[in-house]
């Protein structure tokens, strides 16, 4: 059970790195509500998200702790716990398998 929306890429650049004709192509940005649980994916774009975030998002603060602490065991941190002006908290790391991710509290959590 899930909803989902895709936006394709229709900007000229992404991080002000310019897009190849296929990275046009891509989705940008998806939702995906899997049993309660927002997370965002994207198509990668090769030299800006090489291997792709898992984006989660979480009822509370707490629940970001406990994820990030799980996750970063053996893992290597991006950006520590913080809030930034979309999340009351939130951070980004990537797992001992390799698998990034972009943990944080969802609106209104």
């Amino acid at each position: 059970m899930y909803q989902e929306l895709a936006f394709r890429v229709t900007t000229t650049d992404y991080h002000n790195k310019p897009l190849t004709e296929e990275a046009k192509k891509l989705i940008l940005h998806s939702k995906y509500i899997f049993y309660g649980i927002l997370v965002n994916i994207s198509d990668n774009v090769e030299g800006i998200n090489a291997s792709g975030d898992f984006n989660v998002f979480l009822s509370s603060e707490d629940d970001v702790r406990k994820a990030f602490n799980v996750l970063k065991e053996g893992g290597v941190v991006k950006d520590e716990l913080q809030p930034v002006f979309w999340s009351s908290l939130h951070c980004s790391l990537k797992d001992r398998f390799g698998v990034n991710w972009q943990i944080m509290v969802a609106a209104g959590g």
